[in-house]
């Protein structure tokens, strides 16, 4: 069923879109009609067709793949059901109270039986492509070889899937000052932190021992005794 969806002005200027064809950016507009509250639809192609241009005479396929090479869709398979996903599509549209939950799975369900299961190197790329990243090249650039451990993706794929889900998803600016800030830290401290803003559910990264809004410590100064006052003696510096 066909739901109305919102257009921003900033549609026709983006560059991705403006790199496609006159009938791949109509053809972009009308998936999100026809897309679930989560921006997901079945992936076929002559339904697709059927619904957006029942009167043209035009490749329905070949229009998908132009706006998958652009990055504006995302096409994937999951237990022998083919799925199109609009990345950043919760960020754009506003979908009604009432409308029903989406019933096809995510590109990140990637556990259970019949299932591809994604290696933990394979993980990020798989949200970045959620993202509006291309296939061939990662948002946050390449991840800083001291970083670069099996626990560190795991824990980053989740806090950049935590971002999408409270609508603040991490930008390539954003993500790319958080991987120096994390070479920094180290890869413990950083694996811990991660975990740390996910389980408080905030939206910026902190440390273990850190919170927001936490004031830094102050430092008071001790009172002096009487014996320290007694000998207390200024220096050349103090007397000037």
């Amino acid at each position: 069923m066909a739901r109305a969806r919102n257009i921003k002005p900033a549609f026709f200027t983006n560059d991705q879109v403006a790199s496609c064809s006159f009938q791949a950016r109509l053809a972009f507009i009308g998936l999100w009609t026809i897309a679930d509250r989560e921006g997901r639809l079945e992936d076929r192609p002559n339904r697709i067709k059927a619904a957006l241009f029942p009167y043209d005479d035009l490749e329905m396929n070949y229009l998908l793949e132009e706006l998958s090479a652009q990055s504006l869709i995302s096409r994937y398979e999951i237990d022998g059901i083919k799925v199109i996903a609009i990345p950043k599509f919760s960020f754009h549209q506003k979908p009604h109270k009432n409308e029903a939950p989406s019933v096809l799975p995510s590109n990140r369900e990637r556990s259970g039986k019949g299932r591809t299961r994604l290696q933990p190197r394979k993980l990020l790329r798989g949200l970045n492509e959620e993202c509006g990243m291309r296939n061939e090249e990662s948002l946050y650039g390449a991840i800083p070889p001291e970083l670069d451990t099996d626990q560190f993706r795991e824990a980053w794929s989740e806090f950049l899937a935590h971002r999408d889900e409270i609508r603040k998803p991490v930008g390539a600016v954003g993500g790319k000052r958080l991987l120096k800030r994390f070479s920094v830290m180290g890869v413990d401290t950083a694996i811990a932190s991660l975990h740390n803003s996910v389980a408080n559910g905030w939206q910026g990264v902190f440390e273990p021992n850190s919170a927001p809004g936490r004031p830094p410590a102050k430092t008071v100064a001790r009172p002096l005794t009487a014996e320290e006052i007694a000998n207390y003696r200024p220096s050349p510096e103090e007397m000037l």
